[in-house]
């Protein structure tokens, strides 16, 4: 995804420039995919990443497609009715996992200001709360950053 760069998490951060990378990229990633997850769509950081991205997805979910089919028909080859049931339920769940891929991909944004700013706030909150977060309203999302992500959700579910 890399929509915030390691230089610009350092100084949100106000951490100094020589501070360990590996120890803000993991945060970093996290908070884009957290943005990414709340609005129900992938993030991009550039318009060409995200044409490329839906370009490839009916490749991808037709792959995903014949691996199901493939399961399923392993499935039906096995004597053993546990095993058989256990292939098909994997089978199952993983095509549905590509399919809400396929269609976040689809319904994917190119990161826009507040959406980065929202992952910058999400980063802050990951960094300041290292610890495993003893005060629930530390484990939300931050107020901020749902604000700034809601106008760009999709799929709400409800």
């Amino acid at each position: 995804m890399t929509i915030v760069t390691l230089p610009e998490a350092k100084a949100h951060l106000r951490l100094e420039p020589d501070y360990p990378n590996d120890q803000v990229q993991d945060k970093v990633t996290a908070a884009e995919q957290r943005a990414a997850h709340f609005i129900n769509r992938a993030l991009f950081a550039t318009e060409v990443d995200r044409q490329t991205a839906i370009a490839a997805a009916p490749a991808v979910i037709t792959a995903a497609g014949a691996a199901y089919t493939a399961a399923l028909a392993a499935a039906g080859t096995l004597t053993d009715p546990v095993a058989a049931a256990m292939l098909r339920d994997q089978a199952q769940t993983d095509y549905a996992a590509a399919q809400t891929r396929a269609r976040e991909t689809l319904a994917g944004i190119v990161a826009t200001s507040d959406i980065k700013a929202a992952i910058l706030l999400i980063l802050g909150h990951l960094y300041e709360n290292r610890a495993d977060v003893q005060d629930a309203r530390l484990a939300a999302l931050p107020n901020g950053a749902q604000y700034l992500l809601m106008p760009h959700r999709v799929g709400w579910g409800i």
